[in-house]
């Protein structure tokens, strides 16, 4: 791959966003998922980059947002809570 190819794929900003997975369990079973909206630190200097934190906001609500959309064609419902920051997923 040149060094142009490589230079446009890290430039999207989407391959520098992503979640980490929480899971509760009740009674040996799972209960619900967390998801915890994380940066990667898009345009960020190169020393920052690459390097997880949690999400603003902003950006927390569009990840959540996104992978709502991405999962449901799967019939997998996911709520995004504004106060926390985070999407759940509630199993029955």
């Amino acid at each position: 791959m040149s060094q142009q190819n490589s230079s446009i794929k890290f430039s999207i900003q989407k391959i520098w966003e992503g979640v980490v997975g929480t899971i509760y369990f009740e009674e040996g079973k799972v209960s619900k998922i967390q998801l915890i909206p994380i940066d990667l630190g898009f345009g960020q200097p190169l020393p920052i980059r690459g390097r997880p934190k949690y999400a603003n906001n902003e950006l927390g609500k569009k990840i959540i947002s996104d992978i709502i959309k991405l999962s449901d064609k799967y019939g997998t419902k996911i709520n995004y809570s504004e106060s926390e920051n985070i999407g759940i997923i509630k199993i029955n």
